[in-house]
């Protein structure tokens, strides 16, 4: 007989439902990143002030423009970085003094020209800008407002306040919720991977469906690369820098298989496939298997097995009675399944070796290895352009008014100019964040400050003060909210002088007003003039990337048409990541016809067109000695020449909307191709020569196919209203 259940409600007390909630309690990263700048802050005042040193504003200055321009992992190699280039700094720095200890104009005409330099590789660098940023702040700082006397001590404790700010920071980010890249890389490439396998999964599912997963799959692939970037500062990671690229190589080669033989997910291919190729079926099974035991790797210590390569096997007698453009296709799409069946194969082996108990060793391949700076890039330098304008004219501030702070001010304003030139953040922003810093530490200095009587009271505040300002205000401004703090002059011995404080802070709005001046002199910051640059931009680049590809192919490839090809491949997918970001950044409100969605779906498109293009120059050395494809290039180019000629107006140069003549482009390269192969037999040229044709051919068909759907896109988005004014 069973026995009834209890109606007996079951009470829960207070601290025992407490209790069982704080295990999933969790703080964001963003709380987390705020407390341990804030700490680092506080601890720099607190030690200092303990032990008699002065000059703890430089300290402080240090912590506040690492903590905004770098939210990642602080490690100790991050550290020992930043420290290097802030000796480096001061070594230089005390060089120019020593060079020119007298004449005044050429200290200052040598300072504003290295800390440009410095500040530009600042911008160009790949990973912690701070190495370069540190560096060039201390250089200015070791100008002691004209004077000699003293001068290298003074500069030796400028430098050691420095590296005192930079050990506290480090050492507060790696005891107190450490980041390990090596976590986040690994989580980073498990979810690349389960992206990549929804991407090979949906080959059979709408076309529609294809393309978005395609846009996530290549939006992981930023985010994985850009933490492999500062990976070669971390202690922490179980790959060296050189073996992450390696994989992110692999990572890259399955993306490009996958993008390129996405026809083979067509159902009418698809069929066609198993008529050509003999052994399609193994092909899908094993790549299927290896996508799932690669998942499985990344997020534990499993032995991936590993097959054996695996070539296609043609059937060339029924792949030859295929129309050519279909077998182009079938060639295709069989090669790049081929390609991602050899890319998974090698991303298991070097997931092997990491995950196994021996040390990892693989090695990376030649060719892999990743620039660690963006060289020559148009807004980097016009950014160091306005960096040395700024400079100059913080200078002749400096030299005519004398300000407080002295030439602190132009350290700061110069060194603020790269965090706020060619930033989305807007300069009416700044003045508004800095107007509330300017109440809040004038309320501070009135109110609070003359009342703190011991050291707990005065951490308190100087922890309240910077959460507020890292937490609660985004990176680019907080840097400006947090000043208030500095100029506060906190000292063992305080000096209270309200009017020496405020002029301090008016002067500081002086500089604010520069910066608003060259956010539109002499290049214009406004997102709407970028957009348009940055589009033109890019259809140039396509151009010279397109016209170098086609010349060497044909042996007509001149130094120069090499060294623009280059340029474009270092610059294209960088030109479209900031033309989606000015895009997102258009005011609806001056530009409502404008449309910010379709904005960012043509920046998906001109991402689309980039791969493939870059991925046919990575190929070409392929095409060089192929006789097929030297001949057939000549006859290709007037048709996709004309799509990439662009003019002011934003419209095709070509009398006829390319656009709109799909077909009618189709049916020209199938009778172009017709009459290429009735004058060149295929059975002329050897197995090889034909089936690599037949994947150039694809490639040609699919860029084709983007620079087509990319002008569709772009008459729907009438740039034309952006070079109307707002008023």
């Amino acid at each position: 007989m069973g026995t009834a259940a209890s109606t007996t409600p079951q009470t829960t007390t207070v601290p025992a439902w407490f209790f069982s909630k704080l295990p999933s309690f969790s703080l964001s990263a963003k709380m987390k990143h705020a407390i341990k700048a804030a700490l680092s802050l506080t601890l720099v005042y607190v030690i200092a002030f303990s032990q008699g040193w002065g000059n703890v504003m430089t300290a402080a200055t240090t912590i506040i423009f690492i903590a905004v321009t770098d939210s990642l992992g602080d490690s100790i190699l991050k550290g020992m970085l930043r420290i290097i280039g802030t000796v480096l700094g001061a070594v230089l720095g005390m060089m120019l003094i020593a060079l020119f200890p007298q004449e005044r104009v050429f200290y200052l005409a040598g300072v504003s020209i290295v800390v440009t330099v410095m500040l530009y590789l600042a911008r160009a660098f790949r990973g912690d800008m701070t190495i370069f940023l540190l560096g060039a702040i201390t250089l200015m700082t070791m100008f002691k407002n004209g004077a000699v006397d003293n001068v290298f001590l003074y500069g030796v404790d400028k430098t050691m306040m420095t590296v005192f700010g930079i050990a506290v920071y480090t050492l507060v980010g790696v005891f107190l919720w450490p980041v390990s890249l090596r976590d986040t890389s690994r989580g980073q490439a498990a979810a690349l991977t389960g992206i990549l396998h929804e991407v090979f999964q949906a080959r059979h599912r709408p076309a529609r469906e294809q393309q978005e997963k395609q846009e996530e799959m290549f939006a992981r692939m930023r985010q994985l690369k850009n933490s492999v970037a500062n990976i070669g500062s971390s202690l922490a990671s179980g790959l060296s820098c050189r073996q992450w690229q390696s994989v992110v190589a692999d990572f890259e080669r399955v993306a490009e298989a996958l993008a390129l033989g996405a026809m083979f997910g067509d159902a009418r291919l698809s069929a066609a496939l198993s008529g050509v190729v003999h052994n399609y079926p193994d092909l899908i099974e094993e790549t299927e298997s290896l996508f799932a035991a690669v998942c499985k790797g990344w997020h534990g210590e499993v032995k991936i097995p590993v097959p054996p390569e695996c070539t296609p096997l043609f059937d060339m007698e029924a792949l030859a009675s295929r129309a050519p453009l279909e077998a182009a296709s079938l060639t295709s799409a069989v090669n790049q399944l081929a390609n991602l069946h050899a890319a998974l194969r090698r991303l298991a082996v070097k997931l092997n070796a990491l995950n196994g108990p021996a040390p990892t060793r693989f090695l990376d391949e030649k060719g892999m290895k990743a620039s660690r700076f963006l060289w020559l890039d148009v807004e980097d330098i016009k950014g160091a352009v306005l960096s040395f304008l700024i400079f100059w004219c913080a200078t002749l501030l400096w030299i005519t008014t004398n300000p407080p702070a002295g030439f602190f001010i132009v350290a700061m304003a110069t060194g603020l100019s790269v965090i706020t030139t060619f930033s989305p953040v807007k300069p009416q922003m700044m003045i508004v964040v800095y107007s509330i810093s300017f109440i809040f530490s004038m309320l501070a200095y009135i109110l609070i400050l003359p009342h703190l009587a011991t050291g707990w009271e005065l951490a308190l505040f100087l922890f309240s003060y910077a959460f507020i300002g890292f937490y609660f205000i985004i990176a680019d401004l907080a840097a400006l909210f947090l000043i208030g703090i500095v100029l506060l002059n906190i000292s063992n011995q305080m000096f209270y002088a309200f009017d020496g404080f405020l002029i301090m802070l008016l002067f500081f709005y002086t500089f604010l007003f520069l910066l608003l001046i060259f956010y539109y002199l002499p290049f214009s910051t406004k997102p709407e003039h970028l957009f348009l640059i940055l589009e033109k931009r890019f259809f140039t680049l396509c151009r010279f990337l397109l016209a170098g590809n086609t010349k060497k192919v044909l042996g007509r490839a001149t130094l120069l048409d090499d060294i623009m090809a280059g340029y474009a491949k270092m610059h294209l997918l960088n030109t479209v990541e900031k033309m989606r970001l000015w895009g997102g950044q258009i005011d609806g409100r001056f530009f409502s016809a404008f449309p910010r969605e379709k904005a960012a779906q043509f920046g998906k498109d001109c991402e689309a067109l980039a791969h493939l293009l870059l991925i046919q120059s990575r190929e070409e050395r392929r095409f060089l000695d192929n006789p097929l494809i030297r001949a057939h290039v000549v006859q290709l180019q007037p048709v996709v020449g004309p799509l990439l000629q662009r003019n002011p107006g934003g419209k095709v140069t070509d009398k006829e909307n390319l656009s709109r003549h799909k077909e009618r482009i189709t049916a020209m390269i199938e009778q172009e191709l017709q009459r290429f192969f009735s004058g060149r037999a295929a059975d002329a040229h050897d197995r090889e020569t034909v089936l690599a044709f037949y994947e150039h051919l694809s490639l040609q068909k699919s860029i084709l196919a983007a620079l087509i759907a990319l002008h569709d896109r772009l008459a729907a988005l009438n740039l034309d209203v952006l070079t109307e004014t707002r008023f």
